[in-house]
């Protein structure tokens, strides 16, 4: 990975100029005293602090205090039991501050669907997470900061590769053909969704895709916000049926300032599977013994080191707000010729204009990111990729010959150093996110909004191999290819919102929309073989290739286009009886002709029993919450319901059937919540019930006769997935003084998951490697859950060390989790503060790919290591390779997530308002008995487009990242 030095320090004198260049703020004392808001009482004991740091006060018993500060830091004044108050520091003298009786917890904003709600008014099942409280470290993608954090949310990467894509899962999978994942939404912008970084094909397999967050800097992000149940995202309708994930990203403010963190990490791979030495490898197979001494996976592996340099500039006044971000991250991979540089910049403006009447907000994110691949792969066959030639390489066979070219013996066996340095792949993706939206308010109580955003990427991916690597079908011809992708989407969306307080007794919100989205995706590539020269670069010599070795493609998606009215309301009586009802119709040119529209309702009730006389006063809110509501899945390609074409060299041959009856998949959900704030919102907590029932599932299958039996066709199955759920969170400050104060949350929540009325069986799961051609290992069946295991049931070796089996494949369990769970610590003494994090999942398995055809009992025989971790005493060489459950293990684990230990400095030095240094470990620990890399992984292993879960092929493996940052602002 190429280390751009000269960018990264561009980038740190820049920002220290800025620090050089401020004024030296003035120290002055200020003094005053705070009371109750309503009955103008002192308040003793009143924290008063610096924002930012630990330097602070308290008032004393006649409610008065006096501290020191610099001019233009902002005070942050807090008490159990009131709201939070920030006022800046202007000059010296007196400030004194009336504090309001109210609750943090039930004050905190959350974000919903076009609009926000107090967290005491919210009626459906919502989590949010903010910045204080996100995972802490290396990160190329904001999933990573709430990984553990939300209950029924399950975040699973799918290798260690840095930027690697990520899994996200709400309250369990709900489709067998379509997409799985949440809806994302960036500033108000949904995203389209799908890969944005060009793939490619090495000739040994298929790499993992790309996160298509990895646009994101995550220190940028303000708060992510889960809708979880139908209520909350039935307002995103044909969308909604995942979940949805709002990203907010951060705002100016109206003082000036200058934020700037670094951090510089090193990594190492956390966990490697024992194989054998060279020592123990002569002994089992003398006659396979060259004398040599090696540990080719030490080779290939890496002390990776990463750079992240950020800087901030907010500011404005009254009425312009501003923030300006610049960024830069170059991060190696634990495995040499890997990485990623991502740079980006992010600009949020907002402008008053006639009184407030009209603002004007502006949200534009630029990044670009440059992938370095390692030639690892999820689908390689039996001569494997980078990782499975290094477990199996002959640890008695030298990498090297005696004049220093690599040794490269066999061709099913393929030296992992000459694949690292004969192996080039590279990809660079640029992306610009836009959002501007005008708000003008035509009454008090009525506001129109448009809404304009514009999403484009373009992406480039060149890859070549070496004709001088020994390895079949690339041996003395080579390979190349160059892959662009490209994808736009245009939004615009009107909306009106009223908001009126009719009387102490009665408050009405309501909200009507109108959408319009067109996301538009193309591509093309050329590849090609049998290269003349070696020294110049292969990409410039694919227009010399012969037609018979070059390979030239395209594609246009159809143009989806997504029409939607879309409605809710809001009532509130007395304060304690709530209602939320929305509507939206979503038009879509994926479905067909006779289904245009798709009709999405919810509404939800809340009863805050609470504000009842009979309640304990112990309790600061109790809340129920009843909801239900329809969304729907159409995460299927663009013209799916359409008749397609492919322009080959045979002319226009028919590739797909129309359906005009094709429709969106529809879950129904049915949540039943309990929201609760105790002791001055020292404990909080939330308990959830969930039901939900997804029908007309997609499936991609063949035409019905009279068609030619190639066509293929998508279609809505009677079939249905139900999954249900109980999710259980608390929060608590266990303990808070002024010098000591210590919080604890935790979530889990129990799942389960079935598929039923579906009347036929659809393989999944691909093993690949040794013997493993053409072999499944998961199925959609009635009655099992999504993605069962469907397995040979291994009972142990015979008299002659050969396998035993039961008769028939059975169904032996299955990759989802039975139970999740999240465990957040923090503390703080002084001027030091600990966060931890936990994460877990328990009740599943995961299929080893690796052990059932890299690690074979018979490898030394064949002059290839194994493992002693699958080898089994007495095991027979002749042992013939079978998918069973011998490799089919438990995947619980428990994993200390990322630990940090921070320093604040009470008197920041220099112009600094305050400062912070902070050392952070990333997978510190891991509990588990899996014997492989990591239970947590889901290499892709879908048929035909049927997605697969829970199996591992020789993945990126991960790493154990320690990181030092400093954080200042002035």
């Amino acid at each position: 990975m190429k280390n751009h030095h000269v960018k990264i320090a561009v980038l740190v004198l820049f920002s220290a100029f800025f620090m050089i260049s401020s004024a030296f703020a003035q120290e002055v004392t200020v003094t005053g005293k705070v009371v109750d808001n309503d009955t103008k009482e002192p308040l003793p004991g009143v924290s008063i602090v610096v924002d930012g740091t630990t330097k602070g006060t308290i008032t004393n018993f006649d409610g008065e205090y006096s501290i020191d500060v610099n001019t233009g830091v902002i005070l942050v004044y807090s008490y159990i039991g009131y709201s939070n108050l920030e006022k800046e520091v202007t000059s010296g003298g007196t400030m004194d501050v009336e504090l309001s009786m109210s609750t943090e917890s039930l004050d905190e904003v959350v974000i919903v669907g076009y609009g926000s709600v107090k967290k005491k008014d919210a009626t459906g099942a919502v989590s949010s997470v903010k910045t204080e409280d996100f995972n802490r470290g290396v990160s190329s993608s904001p999933s990573d900061l709430i990984q553990g954090k939300v209950s029924g949310v399950m975040i699973t990467n799918s290798s260690g590769d840095p930027g690697a894509n990520t899994s996200i899962r709400i309250r369990g999978n709900s489709s067998v053909r379509s997409g799985n994942d949440p809806l994302i939404v960036v500033d108000g912008v949904p995203l389209s969704g799908g890969n944005t970084t060009a793939s490619a094909d090495l000739g040994m397999g298929n790499s993992d895709a790309r996160n298509p967050l990895n646009f994101i800097n995550p220190n940028d992000i303000a708060s992510m916000d889960i809708l979880k149940d139908a209520s909350a995202t039935a307002i995103y309708g044909s969308r909604g049926a995942n979940g949805v994930i709002i990203i907010t990203t951060k705002k100016g403010a109206g003082a000036n300032s200058v934020e700037f963190n670094s951090s510089f990490s090193v990594s190492k791979v956390a966990n490697l599977i024992d194989v054998y030495s060279a020592d123990e490898f002569g002994a089992m197979a003398p006659n396979q013994d060259h004398g040599g001494d090696v540990n080719a996976l030490d080779q290939i592996f890496r002390t990776a080191f990463t750079q992240n340099h950020n800087v901030a500039f907010t500011g404005g006044n009254e009425d312009l707000k501003y923030r300006l971000s610049l960024s830069a991250q170059d991060q190696e991979g634990v495995v040499k010729n890997s990485g990623l540089e991502k740079y980006t910049a992010n600009l949020n403006a907002s402008q008053e204009f006639f009184d407030n009447k009209l603002k004007i907000d502006i949200n534009m994110i630029t990044s670009h990111v440059e992938d370095q691949y390692a030639p690892i792969t999820n689908d390689a066959g039996f001569e494997g990729s980078l990782l499975s030639n290094a477990l199996a390489w002959n640890p008695t066979d030298d990498l090297y010959k005696s004049d220093g070219s690599y040794n490269q013996l066999y061709l099913d066996l393929v030296n992992p150093l000459a694949m690292l340095d004969m192996v080039n792949d590279n990809a660079k993706t640029l992306r610009v996110l836009t959002n501007v939206s005008a708000s003008y308010k035509i009454l008090p109580e009525l506001t129109y909004k448009l809404n304009l955003g514009l999403d484009n990427t373009n992406s480039s991916r060149s890859t070549a191999v070496l004709a001088s690597l020994f390895r079949a079908g690339i041996s003395e011809r080579g390979r190349a290819s160059v892959n662009d992708l490209k994808s736009n989407s245009k939004l615009m969306e009107h909306t009106l919102d009223y908001n009126k307080v009719f009387s102490e007794i009665f408050r009405f919100t309501g909200m009507l929309g109108y959408s319009y989205q067109e996301t538009k995706r193309s591509g093309k590539s050329i590849s090609g073989q049998d290269f003349t020269y070696d020294e110049i670069d292969y990409i410039y010599q694919l227009q010399a290739m012969s037609q018979e070795t070059r390979s030239v493609s395209s594609f246009y998606d159809p143009v989806n286009e997504l029409q939607s009215f879309f409605g809710r309301v809001n009532f509130s009586l007395y304060d304690k009886f709530l209602v939320t009802a929305t509507m939206r119709a979503d038009g879509s040119s994926k479905f067909g002709e006779n289904q245009k529209y798709g009709y999405f309702p919810s509404a939800a009730l809340a009863y805050r029993i609470s504000e009842e006389e009979f309640i304990p006063e112990s309790f600061d809110d109790l809340k129920f919450r009843l909801g239900w509501g329809q969304t729907g899945n159409q995460e299927f390609p663009a013209g799916a319901s359409q008749a397609q074409y492919e322009i080959t060299r045979d002319g226009i041959v028919r590739s797909q059937f129309d359906n005009p009856d094709l429709r969106w998949e529809t879950s129904t959900t049915f949540n039943l919540g309990v929201d609760f704030t105790m002791f001055d919102s020292r404990l909080s907590g939330t308990i959830e019930y969930f039901n939900k029932r997804t029908e007309d599932l997609l499936f991609y299958t063949t035409a019905a006769f009279p068609a030619p039996s190639s066509g293929r066709v998508w279609t809505n199955l009677d079939a249905e997935v139900l999954n249900t759920g109980v999710e259980i969170a608390l929060s608590g400050r266990i303990v808070e003084t002024k010098d000591f104060s210590f919080d604890l949350s935790a979530n889990i929540s129990f799942l389960t998951n079935e598929l039923q009325n579906f009347n036929r069986i659809v393989e999944t799961g691909g093993l690949h490697g040794q013997g493993m051609s053409g072999v499944t290992s998961q199925r959609f069946v009635e009655g099992q859950p999504l993605n069962v295991f469907y397995l040979l049931k291994f009972q142990g070796l015979d008299a002659d060390g050969i396998s035993i089996y039961d008769e028939d494949k059975q169904y032996v369990g299955d990759p989802n989790p039975n139970q999740i769970m999240g465990v957040s610590a923090s503390l703080r003494y002084k001027s030091w503060d600990m966060i931890a994090n936990f994460n877990g999942a328990f009740g599943h398995q995961v299929y080893n790919n690796t052990a059932t055809s890299i690690l074979v009992a018979s490898n030394p025989t064949k002059g290839r290591n194994t493992s002693p971790l699958y080898v089994i005493e007495g095991e027979s060489a002749d042992n013939a390779i079978s998918a069973s459950t011998r490799y089919l293990e438990d995947g619980d684990f428990i994993r200390l997530n990322n630990l940090t230990i921070g320093y604040t400095f009470e008197d920041a030095p220099w112009v600094f308002k305050n400062a912070r240094l902070s050392l952070t470990g990333q997978n510190l620990l891991l509990f588990t008995d899996y014997t492989g890399f990591d239970p947590e992984v889901n290499v892709n292993k879908a048929i035909d487009g049927v997605p697969s879960f829970g199996i591992d092929y020789v993945p990126y493996p991960n790493s154990r990242t320690f990181s030092f940052g400093l954080n200042v602002s002035f």
